[in-house]
C-alpha cells in the first residue's frame, strides 16, 4: 500500500471514529449521516475504479451501518392503540411572523377545520386583540405571551379546559416553549408549543458565519433537551410536541428528537414544506408536529390561509 493509501486510510479512520464519538454536533452528526448516501457513490466506483475507492466505500460503509445500529439500539417504537371509544381531537400548528396582522377570513378557515387547539408561534398583540374579538366563543380557554418586537411569543387557545400553563426560558427572560396541560375527556394531555433558536442568526449577526452557525446548533440541542427532560419527568400518557422548530429533517438534532417522538408527518397531506415556497421538498421543513404516549396520528394536512412565511399545519390524533 503506497504512502498515499496510507495516509488515506489514517484521515477516514479519524473521520469516522470522530463522528461516532461527536455525533450529536452539526459537524460530525451531519458526515454521518451523509455517509449513508455516499456510501452508494462508492459502491458504484470500488467495483470499476482502484484500491483507493475500495477502501473509502469499506470506511464510509463502517460509518453508515454504525450510525444505523446506534439508531436502532436507541429507536423508542410508537405502538398503535386500539381505543374502545374513538374519540378525535385536531391541533392547528402555526407560526404567524411576528411582523404580521391577521386577515379578518383567518377563523373562519380555522372554524371550517373543527380546530380543538391552536398552537401559535411569534404570537403579538394585534393577534392577541383579534383572537380575543372572535375566538372567545370557540376558545374559552387560552394562555399566551405577547412579543411585539421579537418572535419569542407564545399564544395557545383551547376547548378544553387548561390545567396549567408554564415556560422554558433561556437569556434575559426569552421563552422558548410553553407547556400546556389540558383536561380532555378526564385524562391530561400535555402540548409542548415550541420556537427554537433561529439559525439565521448566522446570516444576520455580527461575527463569522460558521462560529454563529455551529452556536445556534449547541444552543438548539440544549433547548430541546431541557424540553425531553421535562417531557420524561411529567410522564403524562399524552404529549404533543410541536412548533418552529428551525431544524430540518437532514440534521443530527432532527435525527435525536426522532429517536423519542413519532412525526405526524408521516401521514400528512397536501404540500410537504410549511414555507410558502413553491414545490419545496419535505427534508427542508423546520415546522414539525411530534407525538408520543397513547395518541394515533389519523391525518396532517398544510393549508394555506394567513399571511406569514410560514403555513398552518393541521393534525387530527385519536386518543
Amino acid at each position: 500500500m503506497d504512502k498515499k493509501l496510507t495516509y488515506l486510510s489514517i484521515f477516514c479512520c479519524g473521520v469516522v471514529t470522530l463522528g461516532l464519538l461527536f455525533r450529536e454536533t452539526l459537524l460530525f452528526g451531519s458526515l454521518l449521516i451523509s455517509a449513508r448516501w455516499l456510501i452508494f457513490i462508492f459502491l458504484v466506483t470500488s467495483i470499476i475504479k482502484s484500491s483507493r475507492h475500495r477502501l473509502l466505500f469499506s470506511f464510509f460503509f463502517f460509518a453508515a451501518i454504525s450510525e444505523w445500529i446506534y439508531t436502532i439500539y436507541n429507536y423508542h417504537s410508537q405502538d398503535y392503540y386500539v381505543f374502545k371509544s374513538k374519540k378525535e381531537f385536531v391541533i392547528l400548528n402555526h407560526n404567524l411572523l411576528y411582523k404580521s396582522k391577521p386577515k379578518e377570513n383567518y377563523l373562519d378557515s380555522v372554524f371550517k377545520k373543527e380546530v380543538d387547539f391552536l398552537a401559535f408561534q411569534e404570537f403579538n398583540s394585534n393577534w392577541r386583540k383579534y383572537l380575543a374579538s372572535k375566538a372567545t366563543l370557540n376558545y374559552k380557554y387560552f394562555a399566551d405571551i405577547a412579543h411585539d418586537y421579537d418572535a419569542y411569543g407564545f399564544g395557545f387557545y383551547s376547548k378544553y379546559p387548561i390545567l396549567k400553563t408554564t415556560y422554558l426560558q433561556e437569556y434575559k427572560g426569552v421563552p422558548y416553549c410553553q407547556i400546556i396541560d389540558i383536561l380532555i375527556d378526564k385524562d391530561t394531555l400535555t402540548v409542548f408549543n415550541t420556537h427554537l433558536d433561529s439559525p439565521a442568526i448566522a446570516i444576520y449577526g455580527e461575527g463569522n458565519f460558521w462560529t454563529l452557525l455551529f452556536d445556534n446548533h449547541r444552543r438548539r440541542r440544549k433547548q430541546y433537551n431541557s424540553i425531553l427532560a421535562l417531557s420524561l419527568k411529567k410522564g403524562t400518557k399524552k404529549q404533543i410536541f410541536c412548533g418552529d422548530f428551525n431544524t430540518t429533517r437532514v440534521e443530527p438534532l432532527y435525527r435525536t428528537m426522532h429517536l423519542n417522538w413519532k412525526n405526524a408527518a408521516t401521514k400528512r397531506k397536501g404540500d410537504s414544506f410549511s414555507f410558502k415556497i413553491a414545490n419545496s421538498p419535505a427534508f427542508i421543513a423546520i415546522d414539525h408536529v411530534f407525538y408520543r404516549g397513547k395518541l394515533n396520528n389519523m391525518n396532517s394536512e398544510i393549508y394555506s390561509f394567513g399571511n406569514s412565511d410560514h403555513l398552518p399545519t393541521v393534525t387530527r390524533f385519536e386518543h
